[in-house]
């Protein structure tokens, strides 16, 4: 009971200790304000940190101007543009990129100028769907003025009015650069533009038949060195094998369409390897994985490569999590047309048992409870 006694003396020592301290410090700054009143306006907030935190990570670029390939850029969706010079031991942020932090894309052009897209709105219930956001408005998209520096500037042709959410460059999904073109394309919340001349400029993409792909969401876009290009455009894909404007074609055979009321999300890739393999990874409009397609024509007919199942849980099996609307994302292996990899509550890897066969897939990331 005495050591008791003694602890809650302690405590309520230190509180009226506290107490006096904040009162006079109050009481400093009343009198101070009294006799010299202060002009809001001339007061300038000073960020005092942290400003090493990079929250959700949503873009990786590899520099091409270095060829050891060390020197990596990463987007994060709530904490800006971070650098590493040393295959990503070590980041820093780059500073230049510092009106808005939700960086949510990057791509270098064939001269190496980087690209930053900017504003998040793939969260739960976002999309714009219901009219409600629940991510953050971007602030355009930045370019480095020199190809050799870091001194990013927001390009003046992509700035959205100020909290006008159904501006065209409020919320950008992903670049991409086809480097056979020059063309630097954008995916946002109100469809595809593209520009040839650095970002200066923008103009609508148009699929076959001079169609507008704008007007409706812009989810996804991948380009490869070749030139082959392929997109999604109100949840239905689209390739093209030069990424010329008024060449994309709507992929009809094989895959689900909009029309159909089964699709919620989907996400392409290109093989680097062999650009006639495209592969689409398709949720459902409740998050749920619908199935993983494979093109072996650029993008003309696909096929059905992994089905859900209960041995592979890509997206959360509870009806509510919606994940497939928010981890959803697919690449090639750079050296293997025929081998994937898919994220979404993990990391899973997914292989051509044999040619023509189902793919085999197993989980390569770790899961902590």
């Amino acid at each position: 009971m005495r050591r008791l006694k003694s602890y809650n003396f302690l405590i309520i020592s230190i509180f009226i200790t506290a107490f006096a301290s904040t009162s006079a410090i109050a009481n400093k700054i009343y009198f101070s304000m009294q006799s010299a009143p202060v002009d809001i306006a001339s007061i300038k907030p000073v960020a005092i940190g942290p400003n090493n935190v990079s929250g959700r990570c949503r873009a990786l670029l590899f520099d091409n101007r270095d060829l050891s390939g060390n020197t990596v850029y990463l987007g994060a969706a709530s904490g800006g543009l971070f650098k590493s010079t040393d295959g990503g031991y070590v980041w820093q942020l780059v500073s230049s990129v510092d009106s808005n932090l939700a960086v949510t894309s990057l791509t270098q052009d064939k001269d190496g100028y980087i690209y930053v897209g900017t504003g998040e709105d793939f969260t739960i219930g976002g999309h714009g769907t219901n009219g409600s956001y629940a991510g953050f408005m971007g602030g355009g998209i930045y370019r480095n003025k020199d190809k050799d520096a870091d001194n990013f500037a927001v390009l003046p042709s992509t700035v959205p009015v100020r909290g006008n959410i159904n501006d065209f460059f409020a919320f950008i999904n992903r670049l991409a650069s086809n480097p056979q073109k020059g063309y630097i394309y954008v995916a946002t919340d109100k469809g595809f533009r593209y520009s040839a001349d650095h970002g200066n400029t923008w103009q609508v993409l148009n699929a076959e038949s001079s169609v507008a792909l704008s007007g409706k969401i812009g989810w996804d876009i991948k380009a490869t060195e070749d030139g082959t290009v392929c997109l999604v455009f109100d949840k239905q894909v689209y390739a093209s094998a030069t990424g010329e404007n008024g060449t994309f074609k709507a992929a009809t055979s094989g895959l689900p369409t909009p029309a159909s009321g089964k699709v919620g999300r989907i996400e392409v890739a290109i093989a680097p390897s062999y650009t006639s393999f495209m592969y689409a990874l398709v949720a459902k409009p409740n998050g749920q994985l619908d199935s993983v397609y494979r093109s072996v024509d650029r993008g003309a007919t696909w096929t059905t490569i992994i089905k859900p199942s209960t041995t592979f849980s890509l997206f959360t099996t509870s009806p509510n999590a919606r994940m497939g609307l928010y981890n959803n994302t697919i690449a090639v292996f750079p050296n293997d047309s025929s081998k994937i990899l898919l994220g979404g509550g993990d990391l899973w890897q997914a292989n051509e048992s044999s040619p023509g066969k189902q793919y085999s897939f197993n989980q390569i990331s770790i899961t902590y409870d």
